[in-house]
Order: structure tokens, then C-alpha cells, then sequence
């Protein structure tokens, strides 16, 4: 079990990363050669502000998934040109991002809309297959060893969700799937 410690070593990094990739993307623009920088985002994507919160590496590091807080969106960068290849809308507020082993898959929480999103990868694409609800203002969500269960931390509610799966890949829609407690250990 992390102790709160490695929570802020991990939260710690993840904004040094967020913060690394935006300023590598303006660094080449401030140097003094001219160089020619190519858009790294697809040019049907909307410009919006998106505050990234969480990551996680796909298909065996070789794309990076972006949880955007105000944008709701996750976003998939290619991690060999850190170029965006993909945006897929998933909520209202995206809160905290967990990668399913295997990185195929991947669950979000939104803070907005009180759910546990699983999301599919495949093709530089996402696909919503399920949306579990979860306490009220769900913030931080991490997986067990085997990726069976799920615990959610909700912020205003003071709560925790224990979501469980029979597989990884089995989350599904229903409230049977998740329990709330004040206390953890539903």
C-alpha cells in the first residue's frame, strides 16, 4: 500500500512530466536558430484549455494517455515525437487516470459527473466501455495488484468506492459493482 508519501512522490512527478512536455513543445520557437516546428496536434482538434492531471503509458510505453481536468479529455501522444495523435472526450472533469495492465486498457474518474469511466485502446483510438457511478467528487483512483479491484478517493464526500471486477477487463455498469464507505474495506 503506497503511504501518502509516494502518493506526493508520484503526484509530484506526474506534474514535472506535464510540465516537461509542455515546454519541450515551446523550446524549439525560443531558440535562436530558426527551425521549422510542425503543429503536434491533429488540425480537426479544438484549441481549449485542458490542464492536464494524470498519465499513464499504452502499448508498452509506445503512446502516452493524458487525463485533461478542464477539458474532460484524455489525449494520446506518440512518446517517440511527443505529438498528439488523438483526443477522446470522456467526461466533464477528469480527475485522476489509472492504466489496466496489459495497457490496453484504462479507467478515469470524473469529478463532475461522479463516475469510474473504462475506457479500451486500440488503433490510437478509445472506446468507452463502461461508466460506473462512484462517491461524489472522486479525486484519486488506484488499482489493486491484479487489477480486480479499484479504489476510488472521493474529496467532498469523505468517501471511498471499492469497485471489483472478476477480470481486468470486466468492469461493468452496474451499481452492484461498487460499494461506498466511510471506512475502507466495504
Amino acid at each position: 500500500m503506497l503511504g501518502q508519501t509516494d502518493m506526493l512522490n508520484i503526484k509530484a512527478r506526474c506534474i514535472f512530466l506535464s510540465t516537461f512536455l509542455t515546454l519541450s513543445a515551446l523550446i524549439p520557437a525560443w531558440a535562436e536558430e530558426s527551425q521549422e516546428v510542425t503543429p503536434s496536434l491533429p488540425s480537426q482538434l479544438p484549441t481549449q484549455l485542458r490542464r492536464p492531471v494524470a498519465l499513464g503509458l499504452l502499448n508498452d510505453g509506445l503512446r502516452l494517455a493524458v487525463a485533461n481536468r478542464r477539458s474532460g479529455t484524455v489525449s494520446l501522444l506518440n512518446t517517440d515525437t511527443w505529438s498528439v495523435i488523438n483526443e477522446f472526450p470522456a467526461g466533464k472533469q477528469l480527475s485522476d487516470l489509472a492504466v489496466l495492465p496489459g495497457g490496453k486498457q484504462l479507467l478515469v474518474t470524473d469529478e463532475a459527473r461522479h463516475e469510474l469511466i473504462a475506457l479500451r485502446y486500440g488503433n490510437d483510438a478509445l472506446q468507452e466501455t463502461a461508466r460506473l457511478p462512484v462517491s461524489p467528487s472522486p479525486v484519486e483512483l488506484i488499482l489493486n495488484d491484479d487489477a480486480t479491484r479499484c479504489y476510488v478517493a472521493s474529496l467532498w464526500s469523505r468517501r471511498m468506492s471499492n469497485c471489483k471486477s472478476s477480470k481486468p477487463s470486466h468492469y461493468r455498469s452496474s451499481r452492484e459493482n461498487c460499494c461506498y464507505s466511510a471506512m475502507p474495506g466495504c
